[in-house]
């Protein structure tokens, strides 16, 4: 995957290697994905096109968490790569399964037309292998389940972090996942909001404000904690904690989330492990650094920042895209956001019951059948 790094780059050298696909030395399959992502057009009134981008989300997410919690368990425990995975790929030309390893080492016979240059969304370009193919599902399973935690014989325990909105999605995703690992897993809810000068993306970001998400309801499903945060009824202390986000722009949100639940998980912020699929500009590796969080960049493409710190036209919101959110207005009903996701279940992305267990963690309803 990318680099991860525990003190990141300066910004002279980000600027310098031009940090894109090719220097992150992407395997070609997420670097196909990647590249699907930036540059398929995404109508966000046009629920193919929603659900085609939820679908390539959800793809890297499935393939960038095994490589993120290998290294998490590496970092925390000193102990080898925890499992082996099989990765069956469905896509036009039929199903093929093959290792995990091989998956991403490797061109999976079928595919045609790659293409050795690519142009990131900033302009740079590289010469990342990608291939001209669309991928129906991958599914990722394993048979070996380890106790990861030395000298106490038990699963790591895992709690993902789901930043609304853009949060939600990767997080299903890589908690469901992280069981097939042999973890245990839990997701916490929080809605984190920037707050503009003048109104919502119409001036220079001042505060992330957190809030209940909305269509939160009380129920015996779920326990709301200083006001802000969503647990499952029940949770017990995690090993680390993971934020899975889709794009990263300046990090305030996310180092204010994290920052907000570590007294009451009880966890340092190096037991913190941040991951984001792309990654605008410098400023926000640098924040997630300073707050001693562990960063996984997956695609770096500098992508520039308005003066409002929004990330310029490009790529664009991947919130909004994978929401179906018009002009950055707020999600008012988290169940039917998480109703939009349900055909991800069929493409084996993540279980049924994990979606219905965020849903009346969430929301104090269950899905409709």
């Amino acid at each position: 995957m990318g680099r991860s790094w525990n003190t990141p780059p300066t910004e002279a050298a980000l600027e310098e290697n031009k940090i894109g696909t090719d220097n992150l030395s992407l395997p070609p399959l997420i670097a196909t994905l990647m590249q699907q992502l930036r540059e398929g057009m995404v109508n966000v009134e046009n629920l193919e096109h929603v659900e085609k981008f939820q679908r390539g989300i959800a793809q890297v997410t499935q393939l960038v968490t095994p490589l993120v919690l290998a290294d998490a368990v590496q970092r925390e425990y000193k102990i080898a790569t925890p499992t082996r995975m099989q990765c069956e790929i469905g896509y036009a030309d039929g199903t093929r399964r093959m290792s995990y390893e091989e998956a991403l080492g490797r061109r999976i016979n079928g595919i045609k037309n790659t293409r050795n240059q690519v142009t990131t969304v900033s302009g740079y370009h590289s010469s990342a292998r990608i291939a001209d193919l669309s991928i129906d599902k991958i599914e990722m399973k394993t048979d070996t389940f380890i106790s990861y935690v030395p000298n106490e014989q038990r699963q790591l325990r895992v709690a993902f972090l789901a930043i609304h909105r853009g949060g939600i999605l990767p997080s299903l995703v890589a908690a469901d996942l992280a069981e097939e690992m042999g973890c245990e897993s839990y997701i916490i809810g929080v809605d984190a909001k920037r707050i503009s000068e003048g109104g919502a993306h119409s001036g220079r970001v001042i505060d992330i404000a957190l809030k209940i998400p909305d269509g939160y309801n009380s129920s015996q499903h779920s326990q709301l904690i200083s006001g802000t945060y969503v647990f499952q009824r029940e949770f017990e202390k995690p090993d680390i904690l993971m934020v899975v986000d889709p794009m990263l722009a300046t990090g305030g949100s996310s180092r204010k989330a994290v920052e907000g639940c570590l007294q009451t998980l009880n966890l340092e912020p190096s037991d913190v492990y941040c991951t984001s699929f792309f990654a605008g500009g410098y400023t926000g590796l640098q924040t997630l650094a300073d707050a001693g969080f562990n960063v996984h960049i997956v695609s770096h493409d500098q992508l520039p920042l308005t003066k409002e710190d929004y990330i310029k036209p490009g790529l664009g919101d991947a919130g909004d895209k994978m929401s179906g959110i018009i002009n950055g207005q707020d999600v008012k009903d988290i169940y039917t956001l998480l109703k939009s996701m349900e055909h991800l279940v069929e493409a084996n992305a993540f279980s049924l019951e994990r979606l219905e267990l965020y849903s009346r963690q969430m929301t104090g309803r269950r899905l409709a059948a």
